[in-house]
């Protein structure tokens, strides 16, 4: 089934479905990227002590989820 047409050829679903989820997983590295940019300068955190931050976060997600199950 042909899906519409992208830059003078035609697209199936499956691609137009390929192309919407690589869109929507960019936005979303995008606006985490943002997101942490935001954390680290309102808390004035270094590059090093946010690397420690992200470190600490995943240690104590593991265990939260290591007790949890």
């Amino acid at each position: 089934m042909i899906w519409s047409i992208h830059k003078g050829h035609r697209i199936t679903r499956e691609e137009h479905m390929w192309y919407k989820t690589k869109k929507f997983f960019k936005d979303l590295y995008e606006w985490h990227k943002d997101a942490c940019y935001q954390f680290q300068y309102k808390l004035n955190l270094s590059d090093y002590a946010m690397w420690w931050v992200t470190f600490l976060k995943g240690v104590f997600l593991t265990l939260f989820f290591m007790w949890l199950f």
